[in-house]
């Protein structure tokens, strides 16, 4: 059952918006956290997590446990300000090629367990 807007809007054969479920709407809104630089949203402007510049970070860092945890802090942060019933129970980053895979278990409600890889 479908009752959230999907991002960017889809529109079907018959003219109705297409929707998507209440999980999916929840990883939609974290990758949006995850990819977002603090400053880009005028009205928010300490929204987002700024992941684009751990990229050029030493390769040698990537996987690192100061960077899990700089990371984790920093996505738990966001979740408690704009997702407030959302929770990363885990994060995790790896490098694949030249690019990041981060890998965030959360949960909804300290009740819905799911995960989410964000690549970027």
């Amino acid at each position: 059952m479908a009752n959230f807007t999907k991002f960017p809007i889809e529109v079907d054969n018959s003219g109705i918006i297409i929707g998507q479920s209440y999980i999916d709407s929840i990883k939609q809104q974290i990758k949006f956290i995850i990819l977002t630089n603090p400053g880009e949203r005028t009205y928010k402007p300490a929204y987002g997590i700024g992941i684009k510049k751990y990229l050029f970070e030493n390769i040698n860092r990537i996987g690192d446990k100061e960077l899990r945890y700089d990371l984790y802090s920093k996505i738990s942060q966001q979740f408690q300000a704009y997702l407030v019933n959302v929770a990363a129970t885990s994060v995790d980053v790896s490098q694949v090629d030249n690019r990041l895979q981060i890998y965030i278990n959360f949960s909804i409600n300290n009740y819905i367990q799911d995960s989410l890889i964000v690549e970027v």
